[in-house]
């Protein structure tokens, strides 16, 4: 299901009906199921990041909470769903409430698992920097965006 939807949300049209189709079904299944296992926070996560797209982000919090539920029972080293959070909050404005799901998000990742992911470490360090930023929080802010440099080729950039 989460395949599916991943599909026909990024495909040619942009199918973002069928995409939300696919989604509401498998949590369906998986509320009917009644029991998470590892993994499943996925099709709660692209839901709330389908409904992010489209500047609902009310209704992407709700779920994107939920996705994190699940992920802490199931898989709870994911820091994922808790950047999701993080980057919701901060579209929404919630500056302080980002900045909490951001510092869990980094907790939870790693500069290794970063490397090999496309530099998602800096990514999640630049956000929390623009975060505390936001917050006035500017010492901390610097410290943030120096440790995001280590992860880049070019430090200059």
């Amino acid at each position: 299901i989460y395949a599916k939807a991943t599909a026909s949300s990024k495909a040619g049209g942009r199918n973002l009906t069928k995409a939300h189709e696919l989604l509401d079904g498998g949590i369906e299944l998986l509320e009917e199921r009644n029991h998470f296992k590892s993994r499943d926070f996925d099709v709660y996560s692209t839901k709330a990041s389908l409904l992010t797209r489209e500047k609902r982000y009310n209704e992407a919090k709700r779920i994107m909470v939920k996705a994190a539920e699940i992920a802490s029972r199931t898989d709870s080293g994911d820091p994922k769903p808790h950047c999701n959070l993080g980057e919701i909050e901060a579209l929404m404005g919630e500056w302080t409430n980002s900045v909490g799901f951001l510092e869990k998000c980094v907790s939870l990742s790693t500069p290794e698992e970063g490397l090999k992911n496309g530099g998602e470490h800096r990514k999640r360090l630049v956000n929390l920097g623009n975060s505390y930023y936001m917050t006035k929080r500017l010492d901390q802010a610097e410290k943030v965006f120096l440790e995001s440099q280590k992860f880049v080729e070019d430090p200059n950039v």
